[in-house]
């Protein structure tokens, strides 16, 4: 298994959850599996050895799935020095063959794309193999269902060199620091259908034991030191009673761990944000987009201005450090826009991840602007309408140095105050 060196991220670099969950389930089952991260490092013979039986590349990992990268002619290339050194078939999962697994085979001349979440489509394909068809499985993607998800068990960690994963950790003097971090996947699926997001784990929410989700961490605690955590789930507090029983087992168990996770602020309540502080959250992540409801009207996301900024200001009144996902370009996006945004940031005082609308295949919003048929039709390699542009407004990129020179420079971009941290 194959993660290519292109899916590093500036700020972070996250455990491959979904390939050691399938690694594990394969190893179980009698075959030698082997993970090559050339995040981490890249080997003479980067893709193992050329008596492998197969080889499968990773367009998206887990923490990458919903925020996929567009252009996948790094996997392309990928697929053609494997062909240099083995006669192995290759397979391609991930995000993009969940979207349209034909059009991923054709762009990057794979043998065969597979459709779902690593940890049960791979093993599928592997049993099936090699009576399988070119996309697999051939009519929907694969996914967990209930049971498998509330059986889940940590996997198995020496595939991979965990001492090389970070994350961004955000303490309780709310400074911000690169640190060695954990990832955890607790619960699939977000039931929201906001218009710019792949929800690569489906609608329906599906919840882990939360033994199994705390045992994976006691894991590496205990074997690799790890003390800080973040929760993948999309939408983290989406069932408030899981959270609160998930802050009593990790009081009960004595469990000391510092962790962060992601949700919307029309989900949270005083009760269950002072829970989540005395079980050991530092920060939370609000998928804000934008405090302007206006610019925020075409992503089916229907937050109140007044309601946004007075989660930020209740989630830091209970301890919990709040962090803002925003992003700019959208359809009547304007430099008085742009402007408004920046004094929002500097009233409130809050970190935040910055990034220009994407409208990525797979999406409500791609489907808009593209058409529901436009990969079908044109593959993977198609010409961008918006280059050049911010997002999908009118507004060119070059007419905006003034707006990326500011948020460069800013320390409240969390990316630049985890580089100014790492400086001093």
């Amino acid at each position: 298994m194959i993660i290519p060196a292109e899916l590093s991220r500036r700020l972070f670099r996250q455990v491959p959850m979904g390939l050691l969950y399938a690694a594990t389930r394969l190893r179980e089952q009698g075959h030698e599996v082997v993970i090559n991260d050339l995040r981490i490092r890249r080997l003479e013979a980067p893709f193992g050895p050329a008596a492998a039986d197969l080889h499968i590349v990773a367009t998206s990992e887990y923490d990458t799935a919903q925020c996929f990268p567009e252009d996948i002619g790094f996997v392309r290339d990928a697929v053609a020095d494997i062909r240099c050194q083995s006669e192995a078939p290759v397979a391609i999962v991930g995000s993009h063959p969940t979207v349209n697994g034909q059009a991923t085979c054709d762009f990057t001349g794979a043998d065969h794309a597979l459709r779902g979440e690593h940890e049960v489509v791979i093993p599928d394909f592997v049993q099936a193999w090699p009576e399988v068809p070119q996309v697999f499985p051939n009519d929907e993607p694969r996914y967990a269902d209930r049971e498998e998800i509330a059986d889940l068990t940590a996997p198995r960690f020496d595939f991979v060199e965990m001492q090389h994963y970070y994350n961004e950790g955000v303490f309780a003097d709310q400074t911000a620091r690169q640190v060695q971090g954990g990832l955890v996947l607790a619960n699939r699926g977000c039931p929201y259908a906001c218009s710019f997001c792949h929800l690569f784990f489906g609608t329906k929410l599906r919840k882990r034991s939360i033994d199994h989700v705390l045992d994976e961490i006691e894991i590496q605690i205990i074997r690799f030191g790890t003390r800080n955590f973040f929760f993948l789930d999309y939408t983290f507090t989406v069932d408030e009673r899981w959270v609160m029983a998930l802050c009593d087992r990790i009081r009960e168990r004595d469990l000391r761990f510092e962790w962060v996770c992601q949700t919307r602020t029309d989900r949270i309540s005083r009760e269950m944000l002072v829970a989540m502080h005395a079980a050991g959250c530092v920060a939370m992540w609000f998928g804000i987009e934008t405090p302007d409801a206006a610019l925020r009207d075409g992503l089916r996301k229907p937050l109140v201005d007044d309601e946004v900024t007075k989660s930020i200001l209740l989630a830091r009144d209970c301890g919990i450090t709040p962090l803002a996902f925003l992003m700019v370009g959208f359809r009547n996006e304007s430099e008085n826009s742009l402007r408004a945004l920046n004094d929002w940031i500097s009233r409130t005082g809050v970190y935040y991840g910055l990034a220009p609308l994407s409208v990525r295949p797979g999406t409500p919003l791609f489907d808009e602007v593209y058409g529901a048929d436009h990969i079908e039709r044109h593959g993977w390699n198609f010409d961008d309408p918006y280059a050049g542009r911010l997002g999908i407004s009118a507004l060119e990129m070059s007419e905006l140095d003034w707006f990326f020179d500011h948020h460069r420079q800013n320390p409240l971009r969390l990316s630049n105050a985890v580089q100014l941290a790492r400086m001093s």
